[in-house]
């Protein structure tokens, strides 16, 4: 069941009073088939206490295992940073490495169909309209196969 109206707005009084925060787990949000879903908390608040995290391991695949979180623009930072020495993953896309790594990713796979198709040229050469092809041999030489 989840929680009223009023009763989201009650949590979020208290945390801004205590200067803390609220989690909101929103995991399953999509799935709300008889009645309009309750607003989610992070909608409700205007000062910037909650964090909400989701997956959408439920709407799309469970094995994806892709999740998100939406935090207040005042732990973007400390997150950010708090992520990267865990896993270092988030310091390469503030700092531009990603999009680096994506534009050397694209040349090496975009010339990867070229060296094949050039190696299928030069080892795999039609020697006439039967359909013999040519191999090199162990020595370099070229062998009929």
């Amino acid at each position: 069941m989840a929680m009223s109206l009023p009763r989201r707005l009650a949590w979020l009084a208290w945390a801004q009073r205590h200067d803390s925060w609220i989690i909101e787990d929103d995991y399953d949000s999509e799935f709300h088939y008889d009645d309009r879903p309750p607003p989610a908390m992070q909608g409700l608040d205007r000062h910037g206490r909650v964090i909400t995290l989701g997956t959408f391991s439920k709407s799309l695949f469970p094995s994806l295992r892709l999740a998100w979180m939406v935090v207040p623009p005042a732990l973007v930072e400390p997150l950010g940073q708090a992520r990267s020495v865990m896993d270092g993953h988030s310091a390469l896309q503030q700092q531009g490495h990603f999009a680096s790594h994506l534009r050397l990713m694209r040349q090496l796979y975009r010339s990867r169909p070229r060296s094949a198709a050039g190696a299928a040229a030069t080892y795999l050469a039609l020697a006439d309209a039967g359909g013999h092809a040519r191999r090199p041999a162990a020595d370099g030489a070229a062998e009929s196969g």
